[in-house]
This record gives structure tokens, sequence and C-alpha cells, in this order.
């Protein structure tokens, strides 16, 4: 019968191999995670990131400027303004061709007064006139001439309105340059008819009362108008101290952002 017999060497050999057939195997770590992953990949998520965290940003400041927006469309518009004066005044938001129809029926009744109001005198001086056509020796009064300003320069019309008004008081029974004057006396200036946005029809109902000297009980005739008013948009340039007479006229003519394109007698239906 024969014996099996195993040699030292043999045995260690044996008991090597069976111990680490029985070890557990190990996971791999961070450091040995880090080397299986490239450079590039590393790169990217790097890049992600930061591109996350600055879209963050971006929208956390856009959701505050866009509340900050709201709140100021939902705010209500002021409603006082101060003058360069120092004078309060209330106002209101409206289509820059808006205007209220209480100030067109004043811009028309001090336009209307200031054109139809003849006098030879000024402040008790004698008034020399403005020159309006040399060659027809036409001449309105000054405050004609600066009241003029109020009407429209389309078609050269308040140079012909001008023309006209010096040949109709010449026509007159009385003399303005002498003794006489007139005075408008309004009776009733109707509502404004919108025609289209920014212009509108005004009718006058007056009488225009002449007077000449000795006369004190006067002459009144029936002088009823139609006025076709339009809204100027631009408003007219803030003056200096220098500036001249003729800026001054043009300038207190439009300050009311309103000009006359026409003016027609009144037709009643």
């Amino acid at each position: 019968m024969f014996k099996l017999t195993t040699s030292p060497n043999q045995k260690k050999t044996n008991d090597s191999t069976l111990s680490k057939e029985q070890e557990p195997e190990q996971k791999p770590g961070k450091e040995q995670y880090s080397r299986l992953i490239p450079k590039e990949n590393k790169l990217l998520s790097k890049f992600v990131l930061s591109s996350l965290i600055i879209h963050l940003v971006t929208v956390t400041i856009l959701g505050f400027f866009a509340i900050v927006l709201y709140r100021l469309a939902v705010r209500p518009a002021p409603t006082l303004v101060q003058l360069e004066g120092g004078q309060a005044i209330s106002v209101t938001a409206g289509v820059s061709t808006y205007r209220e129809p209480e100030l067109i029926k004043k811009f028309v009744g001090q336009t209307a007064t200031s054109l139809y109001n003849w006098s030879g005198k000024i402040k008790g001086e004698k008034d020399s006139g403005i020159v309006v056509n040399p060659e027809e020796e036409l001449i309105v009064t000054t405050p004609v001439w600066s009241a003029s300003f109020s009407l429209s320069e389309k078609d050269n019309y308040r140079v012909s309105f001008l023309e006209n008004l010096a040949v109709f008081t010449n026509k007159l029974p009385i003399n303005i340059w002498g003794y006489g004057n007139s005075f408008l006396k309004i009776s009733h200036i109707r509502d404004p008819i919108e025609l289209k946005p920014g212009h509108w029809q005004v009718d006058m109902i007056a009488y225009l009362l002449l007077f000449d000297r000795g006369k004190l009980v006067g002459q009144g005739i029936p002088f009823n108008k139609t006025f076709y008013v339009k809204a100027i948009e631009q408003p007219p340039l803030l003056l200096d101290e220098q500036a001249t007479a003729i800026q001054k006229a043009i300038w207190n003519s439009r300050s009311a952002q309103l000009e006359i394109e026409n003016i027609t007698d009144l037709q009643e239906e």
C-alpha cells in the first residue's frame, strides 16, 4: 500500500494559494476612481457645474428686476408737478395729443380776444403797429401781431390772416390809429368737437364792439366764428433772460401747445 507525502515547500505554496482565493475582493477607492476618469471629463464636469451656478444667479437677478418693474408699472402716476417758478399743479396721464376741453376753450377765448381787440395805443402810448404788407401799406397793432403766433404757419396762413385783418380794420367806421378802438365781447364758447385725434372745432358766439371819439355807447356787430384747433406735441423751449421780443411773443402764444389752423365765419344749421 502506497502513502502520499507532501513536501514542506509544496505545502506552503498550496496554503498561500488557498489564502488568496479565500481573501475577499477590495473595492476601488477615490484615488482609483480619479485615475480611471479621464482629465477631459473632469474639466467638462466643472464647466457644467459652474454654468449651472451662473444661470441660477442670472435667473435670480432677472426675477428681482421683474418684481421691481412690475411694482413701477402698477404704481399710480404722479399727479402733482412743480413748475419752474415753484408753483405746484395737478396733472393726469394721457395721450400726447389729448387736451382738456376747458383748456381748448380758454385758449380760443384768449387768442380771439387778443386778435380782435384793436387800439392804436399800448399802455397809454401810441402804437406804431407792425407792417405786414409794405406794398399795400397794411398795418396791424402790435398786440395783434404778438397773438398771431398762435396761428398755423402752414400754407402761409398766419401772414394771410394778418393781411386780411388789416384790410378789414381799414374798412371799419372807426379809425383805430386815431381815437377809435374795438373790444370783442364773447357771449359763449361751445364745447370742442373732436374731428380726429388732436384736432377740434370750436364755435364762438360774440359781438365786436366799436368805439369812436366821444361815442361811449359804442356799436355792436355780430362776430360769430369757428376755430379749427390743432394740438402741438412738442412743447416750446424755455426762454432765457436775453430772449428777444419776437421770441417772447412766440413762446407766450404757443405755451398751451395748441395752434389755430383756420378761422371761418360760423355757419348755423
